[in-house]
């Protein structure tokens, strides 16, 4: 086997040194990349949290800001990420509280929407409101459609309970988000459970999720008022 000479070991070390060079560049723009794409989202989200208008209730800034904290963590159906998360929205006595259910493990196992809603407006949303009228569009329906917390679709702001239509179209509505970004060109952005839109890494996905939606899904808007809060 030929020995390389001293001049073409030379040239491998410059090559190497050069690939290495390359990639050690390319990493570091990727990283300045990733770090803007935070900086992008974190100031995006805090224009939205900023704007929130004063007519809705003063905790909605806070509650947002939390759940755009869950959001983040990545929650996707069982057996994806956090799936465990599911389980304590449906369960835990700080979100819907139905105790008496299994706990969560597959997909399908429990139509969880509402115990998201649950989950952002626990920490100020009284029990009972949290355990006997969130966990349905019918309990929604049945409970608030005729008082003043509905509200018109066009009207809707962040923090909104939003009860949209999919293909049953249901006169209660087919599932519950939360209205994270109010009605622009036809179209509203949501923070929802148990569903199909972007995770909080940025992929699709079915768990907590955010989505855009058209307008013409809305069936219901519920806001939630001053004498729903604890004391």
């Amino acid at each position: 086997m030929s020995k390389l000479t001293k001049a073409q070991l030379e040239n491998q070390l410059a090559e190497l040194k050069a690939v290495n060079e390359a990639q050690a560049h390319e990493i570091r723009r990727l990283d300045r990349a990733i770090g803007q794409a935070e900086l992008d989202r974190d100031y995006q989200q805090e224009r939205l949290i900023t704007n929130v208008s004063p007519s809705v209730l003063p905790q909605v800034p806070e509650l947002i800001r939390r759940a755009l904290s869950e959001w983040s963590q990545i929650v996707a159906e069982p057996p994806g990420k956090n799936w465990e998360r599911i389980d304590y929205y449906i369960r835990s006595r700080d979100c819907l509280g139905w105790t008496w259910e299994k706990q969560y493990t597959k997909n399908k196992q429990f139509a969880w929407c509402g115990a998201f809603a649950a989950y952002f407006w626990g920490p100020y949303l009284n029990f009972t409101a949290r355990q006997k009228i969130l966990p349905s569009c019918y309990r929604l329906y049945n409970n608030w459609v005729n008082t003043s917390r509905k509200v018109e679709p066009e009207e809707m702001l962040p923090g909104d309970i939003v009860v949209i239509f999919n293909s049953n179209r249901a006169k209660t509505g087919d599932h519950i988000t939360i209205c994270l970004e109010p009605p622009c060109n036809g179209t509203f952005k949501t923070l929802e459970g148990n569903a199909w839109g972007t995770l909080g890494n940025g992929e699709r996905g079915e768990g907590v999720i955010q989505h855009e939606r058209p307008m013409t899904q809305v069936a219901w808007v519920y806001r939630i008022l001053a004498s729903d809060l604890d004391e």
